[in-house]
């Protein structure tokens, strides 16, 4: 008969260690579908947050780390109400309002993140609890200069609570779940976009190096 005395310490540590280990796991909060760079959608999975967060408002939002597959400079925010995109993703709240804006932060994190934020002088709260769904709802709108820089099908990262200037830390995890393929007769018409897209971006990287150049 097998007694406790028989089995190794290192093995009845590790057994009772798996019920907090499971409790780790960063669940999946949002999934993207960038098929379509006419319409890139985020939708809540109605997955509960990892961990508890209340200190961020909806002004900060939240970041999708290493979203982008390259390091990006933007010239501001891009308003996804102004593009005919749909407004509808709301994070927990007492009084929440759906994510107005999303633009490519690169304050201070080199992990090429989207935030997803709030464009709103009023401190709106977000609250991103265990026991709640941490969003409701979707949000989309094109990408068309982005395309090139899209993450491909299957490709995950962190979601924080906030920016990469103040956050709480991160709450989950978010996936991009392609659901449609373009048919045949758009190939030409994405190939077409993405290389003005990438046209678009090395122009304004060499204007401002040209810029800094003749300042220095």
């Amino acid at each position: 008969m097998l007694r406790l005395r028989h089995i190794p310490v290192f093995v009845v540590l590790f057994l009772a260690a798996l019920p907090a280990r499971a409790q780790l796991v960063e669940p999946f909060l949002l999934t993207i579908n960038d098929s379509n760079p006419f319409d890139v959608t985020f939708t809540s999975t109605n997955s509960h947050p990892a961990s508890l967060v209340g200190d961020v408002t909806e002004s900060g939002g939240v970041d999708l780390v290493g979203f982008f597959t390259s390091n990006l400079i933007h010239s501001g925010p891009i308003e996804v109400g102004q593009l005919g995109g749909q407004l509808n993703l709301v994070p927990n709240g007492p009084f929440p309002l759906p994510y107005s804006n999303w633009a490519i932060d690169s304050i201070l994190d080199p992990n090429n993140s989207l935030n997803i934020y709030l464009a709103s002088l009023s401190p709106t709260p977000q609250f991103f609890t265990p026991a709640l769904p941490a969003f409701n709802g979707s949000m989309g709108g094109p990408m068309l200069d982005l395309i090139s820089f899209l993450p491909v099908n299957g490709s995950t990262g962190e979601i924080l609570a906030g920016n990469s200037l103040f956050n709480g830390g991160p709450i989950g995890q978010w996936e991009v779940v392609n659901t449609s393929v373009p048919e045949p007769a758009d190939f030409g018409l994405v190939a077409g976009v993405a290389a003005a897209g990438a046209f678009y971006w090395r122009r304004k990287r060499a204007t401002r190096k040209e810029f800094r150049v003749a300042n220095e």
